[in-house]
């Protein structure tokens, strides 16, 4: 980890913060491994008003060089800060792949330097979180979303990818996912298909070690 000079200012800040930030929901389906995670956003959602209210944001950037990597800080308004830094490694090193690892990379990054926990969506009702996911049922289904070409191709894509790199299983998680997620707005579905992705690139990275 890296930091300021000194940290006795925001170490205060982030420990009142922590006391304040909402449960982090494992509200984002996850089909290639059947299970449930926190997304980007959902994470971010649960720390942002709580960082705002004692003076501190996050800033996350990358960095190319001989390795692209993810550089996460803790900001304080008192000019302290503490930061870290991540690997990006992406299997296929396009935009797309790039993309994948990133938004994994911040993720991962994000949860690690604040010390967000997971939690189960047992208490999602409790504590007023509405689903990020749209069924095929109900208010959901009386409009499909507009999807621009831009977006149809970051999709398509993406499901070529998860399929090509994670096999039969990886169809069936893209199969399962669209059948889910078939009447959400558009960007909830790629950045549920770009974490999807970057789990069938870990795995695959794994694989191949």
């Amino acid at each position: 980890m890296n930091q300021s000079p000194t940290i006795g200012a925001i170490a205060a800040a982030l420990a009142k913060a922590q006391l304040a930030f909402k449960p982090a929901i494992k509200d984002a389906l996850n089909p290639f491994f059947k299970s449930k995670y926190v997304d980007l956003a959902g994470a971010i959602d649960s720390v942002r008003e709580a960082l705002s209210a004692n003076g501190l944001a996050i800033v996350q950037s990358t960095e190319a060089g001989e390795k692209l990597v993810l550089h996460t800080t803790l900001l304080h308004s008192s000019g302290e800060w503490i930061g870290g830094t991540y690997p990006i490694v992406a299997v296929k090193p396009d935009p797309q792949g790039i993309g994948s690892a990133v938004t994994y990379a911040r993720r991962y990054s994000l949860m690690a330097l604040l010390g967000i926990a997971a939690e189960d969506d047992d208490g999602e009702s409790a504590h007023g979180r509405e689903a990020k996911v749209a069924t095929i049922t109900g208010e959901a289904k009386k409009k499909k979303p507009t999807w621009s070409d831009e977006q149809r191709t970051t999709a398509g894509t993406l499901k070529r990818e998860i399929s090509e790199y994670g096999g039969e299983q990886g169809e069936q998680a893209v199969d399962a996912l669209w059948r889910r997620m078939g009447y959400d707005e558009p960007a909830h579905v790629i950045e549920a298909l770009e974490t999807l992705h970057a789990d069938v690139m870990d795995q695959a990275n794994k694989e191949n070690k």
